[in-house]
């Protein structure tokens, strides 16, 4: 849930935002965040909503991450195999930079 409000926060403030996916877990579909509201407990929301992050706002958040490129880490790989994670991390950085 906090990871939540970090992201919407961000999303609001236009931090640069590069998803990382773990190789070995699927994300959750689009229509999951859409459903929060059932899965997080009011005491949740209202802890949300307490540091100013509405729920529509995370779902916003969260349907723009969707549009984003992001990059795959492999949680079990290699070194080598995080390094080159890693310098996807940087190569998206620049390339968001130079727009």
């Amino acid at each position: 849930m906090w990871c939540a409000g970090e992201i919407a926060t961000a999303h609001a403030h236009k931090v640069l935002i590069i998803p990382i996916f773990a190789a070995e877990v699927s994300p959750p579909e689009a229509r999951f965040f859409k459903q929060l509201q059932a899965v997080w407990t009011g005491g949740e929301l209202a802890a949300l909503e307490g540091v100013g992050v509405s729920l529509p706002r995370v779902q916003e958040a969260y349907a723009y991450m969707f549009t984003l490129v992001g990059v795959t880490l492999p949680v079990e790989g290699t070194r080598a195999q995080h390094s080159a994670a890693v310098r996807g991390i940087v190569f998206e950085c620049l390339r968001e930079r130079q727009k």
